[in-house]
């Protein structure tokens, strides 16, 4: 079963790492000796960072002595502490009778229920586009290729850089050369 090791600070208790327990029977032996009452096997899965270096109590079988040399390893932990993970069962509706389960009245009356859901009058949504054309008069109509007026350019900007040495008269003008 997974596991938290925590070790007590004041009146706090601060993870340290997750392992996996292991059962043993009252009078189980660890490394040939018998476990200490108040002690668990643990296997360590992982170490909080911050707290590699914590000394263990009881030395490792292998000779581990702080948290982070018996990653992977069983260890025994003191019992002081418990706290298995909390996980929050989810809120989960009570299931609908399976459509095949039911008997004809009760299909046609859950048909009946939907297809009165589904008909129902919507609810008018404020976001909604208006289409009524009385109501788009606040948009202003941006002509559209082919219907813009044809205008003339002002070549006084041209002609001004038609002067200037780095281009060349006949490209601002359109001639072909000079005559």
């Amino acid at each position: 079963m997974t596991c938290e090791l925590h070790i007590p600070l004041r009146n706090l208790s601060i993870k340290v790492a997750s392992a996996t327990t292991i059962a043993t029977n009252p009078a189980g032996t660890f490394r040939y000796r018998t476990i200490p009452a108040g002690f668990s096997k643990v296997k360590v899965k992982q170490a909080v960072v911050t707290y590699d270096d914590l000394e263990l109590e009881i030395a490792g079988g292998e000779g581990e002595t702080t948290l982070g040399e018996a990653i992977h390893s069983i260890i025994l932990w003191s019992k002081r502490v418990p706290s298995p993970p909390k996980f929050k069962q989810p809120n989960i509706p009570a299931l609908k009778k399976l459509s095949y389960k039911l008997t004809p009245e009760e299909l046609d009356e859950a048909v009946k229920g939907e297809v009165k859901e589904h008909f129902k009058p919507k609810e008018k949504n404020p976001f909604d586009i208006p289409t009524d054309k009385a109501k788009l008069n606040y948009c202003k109509k941006v002509p559209q290729l082919g219907e813009q007026p044809q205008k003339e350019l002002d070549q006084t900007p041209f002609r001004r850089l038609a002067r200037s040495r780095f281009i060349p008269c006949f490209m601002v003008y359109g001639l072909q050369g000079s005559k």
